[in-house]
């Protein structure tokens, strides 16, 4: 036996010497070489092939303040390993550490953190790549953190920041199956509850639209009208439904239009129909007329209102002459179609009569008679009535 060598057992050896022991030195595997002249990286070789020869050994690298890592299987149980407490360094062109096991895994443990905080994992199983926090027994305490498939799918169990941004690395809406994306990630031109938002596209709706609060309202601005003239409302308030106009400060100066919950509309101003210049509800003058009336009339002040296709006929008669025929007669100026009936009063000689019948006796000639179809008796008459006429 050299005398550099110190033979620990059959198969395992310590050999010392200078230079390089590739070539030169012969050992078994699993010997070590102390080298007299190495330098960091090269004063420690360990035999790992070529049988009871002088090829197969390998420098190891020992990190300064550092020591290398011994494995012993049989002092931890199967898979056991003495702790590192220096830093590992691989100095390899391709470093690699290899886990073999069913469920191989890394852990850390940080010993200056609190209790139950100390420890981290990082394992494999069931084709998934994991990492979570466990307390000092060892036991998971939240659910997996991160979780990495084979597939490339990444599983994040709590918030995803990058403070810098993520770049151009891709985020695919289609890929996210849950939790909640910050603001800050979301592009400009999205729309975001909770907050104003400007649409300058036309938008459409499928479904219904609800506008809920104390004093729900939505707003229109016609951009070319001019000064505080330009904003409308429609709003709820009081249980009413109103249209407002308001200025350019958005406070009211109108409310054209509102409506109760009873069906009751409200008009600030007036109603017009299709075709007509005249305002419904807007009376019309007529002239007197006096060969209008089939009797002796001194004077009357007539007038008109059309509303759809009835025209309502105000007429006021003071002291009209009833014949001995008791026949009043009215010619008017549109076509009747039916009876109808009045809706002031009639005074006449024989008492106060509370309505009267009007029946049609031409195309343009009415005969007022009392509610029993009769004639007035002859005398005087003081009315005032209102004729609803259907129209052609």
């Amino acid at each position: 036996m050299p005398t550099n060598v110190l033979r620990v057992n059959t198969n395992n050896w310590i050999v010392t010497g200078a230079g390089d022991p590739e070539g030169r030195e012969r050992a078994p595997v699993g010997s070590i070489y102390l080298r007299e002249d190495g330098a960091a990286g090269t004063s420690l070789y360990v035999k790992e092939s070529g049988g009871v020869g002088y090829i197969g050994w390998k420098a190891m690298a020992i990190p300064a303040g550092g020591q290398a890592p011994v494995a012993h299987a049989a002092s931890h149980g199967s898979g056991g390993a003495d702790p590192i407490t220096g830093p590992l360094t691989l100095s390899t062109p391709y470093p690699q550490i290899r886990l073999n096991a069913a469920i191989p895994m890394v852990q850390w443990q940080e010993i200056a953190a609190p209790v139950d905080r100390k420890k981290w994992r990082l394992f494999v199983s069931g084709e998934y790549f994991r990492f979570d926090c466990l307390n000092d027994a060892e036991n998971a305490v939240t659910v997996t953190i991160l979780t990495v498939a084979r597939d490339g799918a990444i599983t994040v169990n709590g918030i995803l920041t990058a403070p810098a941004g993520l770049g151009t690395t891709p985020l695919n809406a289609s890929q996210l199956l849950g939790g909640t994306v910050p603001d800050a990630r979301l592009p400009a031109n999205l729309a975001k509850k909770d907050a104003f938002n400007t649409f300058t596209q036309t938008q459409e709706f499928l479904d219904q639209v609800t506008f809920r609060s104390a004093y729900p309202m939505f707003n229109f601005v016609e951009t070319d009208a001019p000064a505080d003239a330009k904003n409308w409302q429609f709003v709820v308030n009081g249980q009413w439904f109103q249209i407002n106009a308001l200025n350019d400060a958005w406070s009211p100066v109108a409310t054209p239009v509102q409506f109760n919950r009873s069906g009751s509309l409200w008009v600030a101003n007036e109603i017009h129909e299709r075709g007509r210049g005249t305002a419904m509800g807007d009376w019309i003058d007529e002239a007197f007329n006096a060969g209008r009336y089939g009797f002796t009339c001194a004077a009357a002040e007539t007038s008109y209102m059309q509303v759809g296709g009835t025209v309502y006929q105000n007429i006021n008669i003071t002291n009209a002459t009833i014949p001995s025929a008791g026949v009043l007669g009215i010619y008017t100026s549109f076509t009747a179609t039916r009876n109808t009936m009045a809706s002031a009063f009639v005074a006449v000689a024989g008492g106060y009569q509370p309505s009267a019948i009007f029946a049609i006796a031409g195309t343009n000639v009415l005969h007022l008679k009392q509610t029993s179809g009769l004639n007035y008796p002859a005398g005087f008459m003081t009315c005032h009535f209102t004729i609803p006429i259907s129209i052609n």
